[in-house]
């Protein structure tokens, strides 16, 4: 056993000799030729790696000579030089104790992974570099440390079972106390039996026809007892032991333990699809395709009511999918417990970057069912060519969500003359400019409800306009009832036009709002009591376009929404837009004469709570009108509207069936008569100004601008000699716009449109006609 010992101690040394070797070799001359500071270093490197050998002359003869031949120095010198090198290390002994403590804690750490010898080569690697020492010292040490700790091991183990023998014992004697009690009992029960046919009887159904066949009986029966007790105690013994080491014994605990990602045991991808494989069918979190993101239906319990209010979707941030997922996992690793010789599972929450990864994650987006909107009430929705209603909570078919307490519809076979009856309270008491005003307002009550009867819900659907005459006579409270109806609450947003400020018209602005309430899963806008002149180039796309793409903040990328929005705003009547934008619009008219507004009387003063208690009996007022146009054959409306063709077609006539005019009717008066298109009318009146100024001439845009501020034209644009840029940009796209067009009789041209904008000549040109 000792020459074993011997050869194996022999065999250390020539490895160790022949890594310093090796690695004397690997140096280069040409890096220490003439650098004697640099060289002197790399000596001073390796005399420390020989203080382990300095009582080994052998080893030390042989590397030094090697060195010798390397640099080209006296061996005797280089024995000097070590020596004096031992005695500067050993005035600071502390440290090298300090060291080798340090390395001592770190081998005994790594015990646990005795039989990993992949994690532990790189372990050792690691520590050699930090504390310059070669990996097999360390190989020797931690094989030394390992021999102790068996040691110690079997011993502990020697003591436990010897204390737990000990425990059974005493076990084993209390239950023994025990039993004799009830053995007493029991035969004193069988003795206490006069009659000896009933004794006899009794022994029989017991066991046999004798005592000893009795006694025998019982006699098993009392060890199956005590065998059962013991048991018993020793399982509850066992379970308290865990129960302190941070294992829940609870029965009704049905959260299920999952191992966090381990290296060597758990990958974050199996991690990430056992997660996935509970989380499923929990209709908690979805995958919203259209934003990429994991969300919830965000809802709240308010204190005072104790009902849930429904926020619309919110994107899972790490730090929140962490507390979440805990309501239906554990999540946690495995500890070695020493003691008890077993492995025991601790919980331990999810890091956040762990939880980050499994939110970005295909195998989670995979597993989870897909979103696409929030329903806030129950409408119907044309599916596979029938006429359905979505689920409350999670419909798969649909791709949606609808809150279990969202309204319904309450009466399905609500008759047509009741239902014009509950949408002519739900819109009395308004001073509306013309009948025609009412028609519209109920068709803009009615788009919302026909979202899912038009061939997609992004489908667009025109803007409603409701314009008043004077201040304080209603038009956001009528546009509020729309509100109500649909989201339980009047939802008002800023308005797009502020007439000068620097947010007018910022697409900036609109653009965040949009994105925001895209993101949030909102199916409806109102801008309210805009003001000025709208000229926002963005607004009008959101009105038709069929899809939304912005790049969400904070992320550089870009993300598609279907556009499901529904459109309003409102203002009073000197408010200004643009040809496009009017095209685009349904226009609801209010107007009202008298000196004080607010002594006008409502049939019903409280119209907006009535609307909020009488929400579900809307809603069946509605669907009347739906049903009716449906058990009519869903004929077409008999007027077009070429911005909004399959809206037109849709509500045009289930407003016909219904006895209503049709909603698609131009309003020439808003639109020329009372403010409305003044960028047309502020053209059509240039046209005549610069043909009586400069008559068939071809002249420059910096004359236009003259005529336009010598009569104040396009008064909401500054195109004076100090206005902005934008201003002048935007003046040059309006006269784009009206190029080679006719108004009075007189046609607008232009001489080369390829020229500068500062080089282009214009004329207005008399064709004939009425102009003046």
């Amino acid at each position: 056993m000792l020459n074993e010992e011997e050869n194996i101690e022999e065999d250390n040394q020539n490895m160790n000799i022949a890594l310093i070797y090796a690695e004397i070799e690997d140096w280069e001359e040409k890096e220490f030729k003439d650098n004697p500071a640099l060289q002197y270093k790399h000596l001073q490197k390796k005399y420390k790696q020989l203080l382990q050998y300095k009582n080994d002359y052998v080893i030390l003869g042989r590397v030094f000579k090697l060195i010798s031949k390397k640099f080209k120095n006296n061996v005797s010198d280089l024995k000097h030089d070590f020596l004096s090198f031992i005695d500067e290390e050993e005035k600071f002994g502390r440290d090298y104790e300090s060291q080798d403590e340090l390395i001592q804690k770190k081998l005994k750490k790594l015990l646990l992974y005795k039989n990993n010898p992949i994690f532990l080569t790189r372990s050792f690697k690691d520590i050699g570099k930090e504390f310059d020492v070669a990996v097999n010292d360390l190989r020797v040490n931690f094989n030394i440390l390992l021999k102790e700790k068996e040691k110690t091991e079997k011993v502990m183990s020697e003591q436990e079972e010897q204390k737990r023998k000990e425990e059974i014992e005493e076990l084993q004697e209390e239950i023994k106390n025990k039993i004799k009690e009830n053995l007493d009992i029991i035969v004193l029960a069988v003795d206490s039996i006069d009659r000896e046919d009933q004794r006899k009887k009794l022994k029989k159904e017991v066991i046999g026809y004798d005592d000893r066949a009795l006694t025998k009986y019982i006699n098993d029966r009392l060890k199956k007892i005590e065998q059962k007790e013991l048991e018993k105690q020793i399982k509850e013994k066992r379970e308290k032991r865990k129960t302190v080491c941070g294992v829940s014994t609870k029965e009704d605990d049905k959260r299920i333990k999952i191992l966090l990602p381990q290296e060597g045991k758990v990958l974050v991808s199996e991690f990430a699809e056992k997660v996935s494989e509970v989380l499923k069918d929990k209709n908690k979190l979805f995958y919203r395709i259209n934003s990429h993101d994991i969300v919830e239906v965000g809802k709240i319990k308010l204190h005072k009511t104790g009902k849930e209010k429904y926020m619309g979707f919110i994107n899972i941030k790490p730090s929140r999918f962490k507390t979440l997922v805990e309501r239906y996992i554990t999540p946690g690793n495995e500890v070695y417990r020493e003691k008890t010789d077993e492995w025991i599972f601790r919980k331990k929450s999810m890091s956040t970057e762990l939880s980050n990864d499994l939110l970005c994650s295909d195998i989670l987006e995979q597993s989870l069912p897909q979103i696409e909107r929030i329903f806030n009430i129950s409408y119907p929705v044309l599916y596979k060519d029938l006429i359905v209603f979505p689920n409350k909570g999670f419909d798969k078919r649909l791709s949606s969500w609808l809150p279990y307490d969202a309204p319904t519809i309450i009466n399905q076979n609500m008759s047509l003359r009741d239902a014009k009856i509950i949408i002519d309270k739900t819109f009395r008491g308004f001073c509306w400019k013309t009948k025609y005003d009412k028609v519209v307002a109920i068709s803009g009550l009615l788009t919302p409800f026909l979202k899912g009867l038009l061939p997609s819900f992004n489908t667009r659907t025109p803007i409603f306009f409701y314009l008043a005459n004077r201040e304080r006579i209603g038009k956001d409270y009528l546009a509020g009832i729309t509100g109500i109806v649909y989201e339980g609450q009047v939802l008002e947003d800023p308005p797009i036009s502020y007439e000068g400020t620097k947010n007018d018209n910022s697409e900036e602005e609109l653009r965040k709002k949009i994105t925001a309430a895209l993101i949030h899963g909102r199916q409806r806008m109102h801008f309210s009591n805009c003001k000025g002149f709208i000229n926002n180039a963005l607004f009008e796309q959101i009105a038709t376009a069929l899809v939304y793409e912005d790049r969400i903040l904070g992320r550089n990328e870009l993300v598609k929404f279907d556009n499901e929005l529904c459109l309003s705003l409102s203002g009073n009547i000197g408010i200004g837009f643009t040809p496009d934008f009017a095209n685009r619009c349904r226009f609801v008219n209010l107007a009202y004469f008298k000196e004080d507004a607010n002594a006008r009387k409502f049939e019903e003063p409280y119209l907006q709570e009535w609307v909020l208690e009488n929400r579900e009996l809307i809603l069946s007022a509605l669907y009347s009108l739906v049903k009716n146009w449906v058990d009519k054959g869903k004929p077409k409306g008999s007027l077009p509207f070429a911005s909004y063709p399959r809206w037109a077609e849709v509500c045009g006539r289930v407003m016909e069936s219904a006895g209503y005019d049709n909603p698609c009717k131009v309003d020439k008066e808003t639109l020329i008569g009372v403010g409305g298109d003044t960028e047309t009318e502020s053209m059509k009146r240039l046209y005549e100004l610069c043909y009586k100024e400069y008559p068939n001439q071809w002249i420059k845009q910096k004359n236009i601008r003259e005529v336009v501020n010598s009569n104040d034209l396009f008064n909401y644009l500054d195109l004076s000699e100090t206005g902005s840029r934008s201003d002048f940009v935007k003046f040059g796209k309006t006269l784009s716009k009206f190029l080679g067009r006719e108004f009075s009789g007189i046609k607008f041209l232009i001489l080369d449109e390829k020229a500068q904008s500062q080089w282009k000549e214009f004329k207005f040109e008399k064709t004939g006609g009425n102009g003046k």
